[in-house]
């Protein structure tokens, strides 16, 4: 079997709680709290995040005590998963404009940290 076999799975933001204003933490803003789907598996409790150091925006999946179980290891499902978040904040109310540190011409609001999803 190849992998032209299988159709590409794509995330679906199922639903998401923004928060406004955003939540304060050690260092960054909660954006907003969501559930995702990618493919037949159901991720509960992903993070949008802004940090405050640079005005990054990333999507966290959440943690179990202190560590983080889930990852996103694929860099172009990473920044899918990204834009559908984006997508479904902004939809809701969301705007990253108005976050304090957001810098944000519109391309720039999408960036993934491809080099460590933990």
């Amino acid at each position: 079997m190849t992998d032209s076999t299988f159709p590409p799975l794509r995330f679906t933001v199922i639903s998401v709680a923004v928060h406004s204003p955003p939540i304060e933490a050690a260092g960054a803003r909660l954006m907003a709290h969501m559930t995702v789907q990618y493919g037949a598996i159901v991720v509960v409790g992903a993070v949008l995040t802004q940090y405050e150091a640079t005005g990054d925006i990333r999507v966290k999946m959440p943690m179990s005590g202190r560590n983080r179980r889930t990852t996103v290891r694929d860099p172009e499902a990473a920044q899918q998963l990204l834009e559908a978040t984006l997508a479904a904040y902004r939809a809701l109310g969301g705007n990253i404009a108005a976050t304090p540190v957001a810098k944000a011409l519109p391309g720039s609001e999408i960036l993934c940290d491809h080099s460590r999803n933990a």
